[in-house]
């Protein structure tokens, strides 16, 4: 095989072997240095982007889950507040009773609360006790208010509900009150625009965030498209190549769940401007490239044939008309030279010859008139 090709380049002609070897030697290895430069650059960029996706979830999910853990420390402080609990195990309050209940424990402790938590729109206490409704701390429990979609167990514990056709969220949690077979629940109604306006503001990028609770309802759901100073035939083509997103997922303690997406085609922009570059690099080293075939062209392997050529169509009777001009002084300059120096040099000879040949005919024809 390896005398095989060595016989199939020997026989090449000599501009075929100029290309054959800048393509082995210049060509390939450029499309090769750059294909591979364009894949681990793409890799490197393409993981950055989703190293700052990932920042970008854990950033909300930080500040989703320390707001509601505080909002769950608030709510247990109130079921487990001993106050709270003997003020609520009255058997049949009078009067007097539910004023002392209103003025002197609920209200108090329900505002502290809100004061220290501003996202916090309002507190209730629903309770099965014979009392009087007071504003929005204390209401009776009744067939048709909103407790009658949240689940209880016999347990304090702390859940969420979503009022999807009023667009409300819900933190709630049972009270159990010494010697009192009562119901009671302490009920937050959580402002959502400032819950959620902490995770509003996260990229320049474009990117969707949803978050959704355990029956996938969507609580918050906010778009951004990409700037608007973007190429738009980049984007366009890139949303073409690209029409996907990609998609990182967090469960916070309450089993909601944070979702952040990513259009595909924005985390490819970054590599498209290098891939541009590195193509306009390439294509510049290839012309360069030509440019120094068509060169060695020019200056060796054209005057090279055009000597052979001259070599293989030389007549005895024209010696003198082949000699050939070359103004350089290189090798091929000095190859010409010795090709017209052979040309003159057989030139001499023939003259010789010839001149040789009249002369023995003078001798002879001398002879034969003596």
């Amino acid at each position: 095989m390896k005398q095989r090709w060595k016989i199939f380049f020997q026989n090449l002609k000599l501009k075929n072997k100029v290309w054959f070897i800048f393509s082995v030697a210049g060509i390939f290895p450029l499309f090769l240095l750059t294909i591979f430069s364009l894949i681990i650059i793409q890799y490197f960029t393409l993981q950055a982007e989703k190293d700052k996706n990932e920042d970008n979830l854990q950033s909300v999910y930080r500040q989703l889950n320390g707001a509601l853990i505080s909002y769950e420390d608030a709510l247990a402080f109130l079921v487990n507040n001993d106050q709270l609990k003997n003020s609520l195990s009255l058997e049949e309050p009078t009067n007097y009773d539910q004023y002392n209940l209103y003025v002197h424990t609920v209200v108090p402790l329900f505002n502290n609360i809100r004061a220290l938590q501003p996202d916090i729109q309002n507190i209730t206490l629903y309770t099965s006790l014979d009392v009087y409704d007071h504003g929005d701390f204390v209401r009776k429990l009744h067939k048709d208010d909103i407790t009658r979609y949240f689940d209880f167990d016999k347990k304090t514990s702390t859940e969420y509900f979503y009022d999807k056709p009023n667009d409300k969220i819900y933190l709630y949690s049972q009270l159990f009150a010494r010697k009192s077979k009562e119901k009671h629940v302490v009920v937050f109604e959580l402002k959502r625009q400032l819950l959620f306006d902490k995770v509003s503001h996260l990229s320049e990028d474009a990117y969707t965030l949803t978050i959704q609770d355990l029956y996938k309802n969507n609580l918050f759901e906010q778009t951004k498209k990409a700037s608007s100073s973007t190429n738009a035939f980049f984007t366009k083509m890139l949303t073409f190549l690209y029409p996907n997103d990609d998609i990182y997922q967090k469960t916070l303690a309450n089993r909601w769940i944070i979702e952040f997406r990513r259009p595909l085609a924005t985390m490819y922009h970054g590599t498209l401007l290098l891939i541009l570059f590195a193509t306009a690099l390439l294509l510049l080293a290839l012309l360069i490239v030509f440019v120094a075939i068509w060169s060695l062209n020019k200056t060796v392997v054209s005057p090279l044939q055009t000597l052979a050529h001259e070599m293989g169509t030389i007549d005895e009777d024209d010696l003198l008309k082949h000699q050939l001009d070359y103004v350089s002084s290189d090798e091929i300059g000095q190859l010409y030279h010795e090709f017209n120096l052979m040309l003159s040099t057989i030139h001499n000879l023939i003259d010789d010859v010839y001149q040789a040949e009249i002369n023995q005919k003078k001798h002879e024809l001398r002879a034969l008139q003596a």
